[in-house]
């Protein structure tokens, strides 16, 4: 499958920044984390429940960062 050019750009600003993001996939799972690692077809995200995990960019829809949690009191 082609993988989105700009979706491994973003990852790598992410990434740099260290910044916590929300990475939607295709079949409608999701992942929030910090991404510690990009490879040609993959990035390792510490997700914030299931801990390290890999994702496949051609498995990506969206990625963007993630807005801070909100106390819902």
């Amino acid at each position: 499958m082609e993988i989105n050019d700009t979706i491994i750009k973003r990852a790598k600003f992410f990434m740099d920044k260290k910044l916590v993001v929300h990475i939607s996939l295709k079949n409608f799972k999701f992942y929030n984390g910090l991404i510690v690692d990009i490879n040609n077809d993959f990035l390792i995200i510490i997700d914030e429940k299931l801990g390290e995990s890999p994702v496949f960019f051609n498995e990506i829809y969206d990625l963007e960062a993630r807005e801070e949690k909100r106390d819902l009191k």
